[in-house]
């Protein structure tokens, strides 16, 4: 199966045709679909149910030269090398309402303020404590 907004997906683990009726199972995706192919076995009109949610799916045959190609397979990063030491230092701040009463983060023009807080509370996490005299926010 491909989804055009998320790429492959898992493949079905049942197909079943029982006269017009077509059902597929994928229990990876916990969906199915049962739907019933036309006489002429082009049209296929049923219904894809996942999580319990039914949705109308209608599929039709195409031809292969009328048929939307597929994009390649991304190419996998290569893998970080065993006896590398990665070390990283970033902080993930939200600022807050300036008007509120309490503990704040504000970035008034091109400074970064805090009211009330210490680098552990903002959720700071690094290989190295940060300086927070030299910051201005001990």
């Amino acid at each position: 199966m491909y989804s055009i907004d998320q790429g492959p997906q898992s493949s079905a683990s049942a197909v079943t045709l029982a006269g017009p009726t077509v059902r597929i199972s994928v229990p990876s995706l916990t969906a199915t679909y049962e739907g019933k192919l036309d006489s002429d076995g082009v049209n296929l009109t049923g219904t894809w149910t996942q999580g319990g949610v039914p949705q109308p799916l209608n599929l039709k045959y195409v031809k292969e030269e009328l048929a939307w190609p597929l994009p390649e397979a991304p190419v996998r990063p290569k893998a970080m090398a065993a006896d590398a030491d990665p070390a990283f230092e970033a902080a993930s701040i939200k600022p807050g309402d300036p008007n509120a009463k309490g503990k704040t983060i504000g970035t008034p023009g091109r400074e970064f303020r805090a009211r009330k807080l210490s680098a552990m509370q903002w959720g700071v996490r690094s290989a190295r404590p940060p300086d927070c005299r030299r910051a201005g926010l001990a």
